[in-house]
């Protein structure tokens, strides 16, 4: 598990990295928040989909062009080689801001126009809306 626990995204990322092991260490990735209630199987499809080329990895922007690394596919060697690195820098991952990291790759944005796939819930006032979409009729449930 992640150690610290709480650590925060980097920790857990490297963690995840960790347990990879084997026949079970892909090359990409997934990498999502748990707080990401209309990202949809297609969506994450098209992200692992859209790491070709020379491309340590692929994120979607948010409507206002934010980068959401939490919403992103990644190769995993790149993903390791720079946690190692911060490692050895700073002596811990936790607490470090995961942009360390994705600073060092070179990342493939997608624009979410509508802003459905990166709505995350950070508050509880964010819950609420993510529930009221799912209880309109023609809201996002099966979309």
């Amino acid at each position: 598990g992640e150690e610290p626990a709480g650590g925060g995204p980097l920790p857990a990322l490297a963690a995840g990295l960790a347990a990879l092991t084997g026949a079970d260490r892909p090359p990409v990735v997934l990498v999502l928040a748990a707080d990401l209630p209309f990202l949809t199987g297609d969506t994450a499809a098209a992200l692992v989909g859209a790491v070709t080329g020379a491309w340590d990895g692929v994120l979607l922007t948010d409507p206002d062009g934010r980068d959401q690394p939490l919403a992103a596919a990644y190769r995993a060697e790149p993903l390791r080689r720079e946690a190692a690195l911060l490692r050895s820098e700073h002596g811990t991952l936790s607490g470090l801001p995961l942009r360390l990291l994705t600073g060092e790759l070179t990342l493939r944005r997608i624009a979410d126009p509508t802003g459905r796939a990166s709505f995350d819930c950070d508050t509880w006032e964010d819950v609420a809306v993510a529930r009221s979409r799912l209880d309109t009729p023609g809201g996002e449930h099966g979309t």
